[in-house]
Parts: structure tokens; C-alpha cells; sequence
């Protein structure tokens, strides 16, 4: 992106399918969160599926 492009701010889900970690232990999920909520945009719901 150059200087004279502004970011479009998004609404974003994020989906956690493992067989191996919980919503407590979620490492991929949070890192996720974090970087979309850190460059501006939000997060429109997070959820985590166990198999």
C-alpha cells in the first residue's frame, strides 16, 4: 500500500479448528486477533471447534 491509499477497515471472523487445543490454549487464534485488531480492523467474531 503507498502513502496515498487509505485502508478499508474490515470486519473479520476467525475460525480455530484443532484436535488439540482449547479455547484457554489457542496460540494461532489470539496471534490472529491480535494482528487484525493491531492494523485497524475488527474482529467481527472469533470462535474455536474442537474435533
Amino acid at each position: 500500500m503507498n502513502q496515498n491509499e487509505s485502508l478499508l477497515p474490515l470486519k473479520i471472523a476467525v475460525l480455530t479448528v484443532s484436535d488439540t487445543r482449547t479455547e484457554a490454549d489457542d496460540k494461532s487464534g489470539k496471534i490472529l486477533v491480535d494482528n487484525l485488531t493491531s492494523t485497524g480492523h475488527s474482529l467481527a467474531e472469533k470462535k474455536h471447534c474442537s474435533r
